[in-house]
């Protein structure tokens, strides 16, 4: 199935779980839980249903997102959510829903958080059309912060 382009906030429910594929690429899972609140008719707020959602970082982000975040942290993920179908051990048909994180961080709302930054030269550069690397410029290259 073809992905679509999601951003989803919530909590992690477990500390993310860092391996590696057998030709040495990173890949971080985790899972995140998402529920709205909303006030009732009595002007109450309610817990609507909780959401889980898989996802799964993969080279320096999933590493990076394993050596940053934990378990019960606030954060916010965006990249290609994704279903596949499959049959459960009865016959049943079910679609199991998984997203491709491309950019991942923490919720600041109910926390302060504090970045180190990392040098340009050690940092992947950012994807061109259709996932083929950008072209090098004078900022991408260079190790002064742009801003």
């Amino acid at each position: 199935m073809p992905g679509m382009h999601i951003t989803i906030t919530g909590n992690l429910t477990a500390n993310p779980e860092l391996r590696y594929t057998p030709s040495g690429q990173a890949v971080c899972s985790f899972t995140i839980a998402h529920n709205d609140r909303y006030r009732d008719g009595n002007g109450e707020w309610q817990d609507g249903e909780t959401s889980f959602v898989r996802c799964q970082a993969w080279r320096e982000l999933g590493e990076r997102v394993a050596e940053s975040a934990k378990r019960g942290d606030r954060v916010i993920a965006t990249g290609n959510l994704q279903g596949r179908s499959y049959q459960d051990k009865d016959q049943n048909n079910r679609v199991s829903w998984e997203v491709t994180v491309s950019e991942f961080g923490m919720s600041v709302r109910y926390a302060r958080v504090s970045a180190t930054r990392i040098r340009l030269d050690e940092a992947p550069l950012p994807d061109g059309p259709h996932g083929t690397p950008a072209p090098a410029t004078a900022d991408t290259a260079s190790e002064e912060v742009p801003f």
